[in-house]
């Protein structure tokens, strides 16, 4: 499962930020996006299942290894669709995947 942090400004005058955890299904409401990437871990390949916001007609999903460098980018194009990661390539670890519209 994907857990999302979102950094705050607290309201309430006093001037810090606070970490809290963003439900996945807000994001769909709130912006009319979702994203989900399976299997986890992956093998082989993993298919990431997207919708995307109603005037948003394409987008560039982005893999990046944990020193931040970009392993794979592309363009999908559609509201609703699946992207196939070939994983095979990749040397075992930690990827982050993200969204970018």
């Amino acid at each position: 499962m994907l857990k999302y942090l979102c950094q705050c400004l607290q309201t309430d005058g006093e001037i810090f930020y606070k970490s809290t955890r963003v439900s996945p299904g807000l994001l769909d409401k709130v912006y009319g996006i979702t994203i989900n990437v399976k299997p986890n871990p992956a093998c082989e390949w993993a298919a990431s299942d997207y919708t995307l916001p109603d005037d948003v007609s394409s987008a560039e999903p982005k893999l990046t290894n944990r020193m931040g460098i970009t392993v794979e980018i592309c363009t999908i194009n559609g509201q609703k669709g699946q992207n196939l990661i070939d994983t095979r390539k990749l040397p075992p670890g930690t990827y982050i995947y993200s969204l970018t519209t």
